[in-house]
């Protein structure tokens, strides 16, 4: 986790490094330091403003998680049109 961001990690539920065994590294095929969340985020969603009119809903905890694995996560993408109605995309992988 970059030290720029060191004062959001609290809102996440922490990061912590942690060993892995050779045998538990093998299994999840990864390197022997990785990250992983310390404790539940403070809360539950997590909402990304991008634009005015567009925004990304993630849930927390799961995305997190995935982030810290590598992986992207599944998110709400949430688009206001011109006559102010939301457009609703779910579960779609945002880069």
């Amino acid at each position: 986790m970059r030290e720029t961001h060191y004062w959001v990690t609290h809102w996440i539920g922490g990061v912590e490094t942690v060993t892995l065994g050779d045998q538990e590294a093998r299994t999840r095929n990864s390197k022997k330091s990785i990250f992983e969340r310390k404790a539940p985020p403070t809360f539950p969603f997590l909402i990304e403003m991008r634009e005015t009119h567009y925004w990304v809903t993630h849930w927390t905890e799961r995305s997190v998680d995935l982030f810290l694995c590598g992986k992207k996560p599944l998110v709400e993408v949430r688009r206001r049109d011109e006559q102010s109605k939301f457009v609703i995309e779910r579960w779609k992988t945002e880069d």
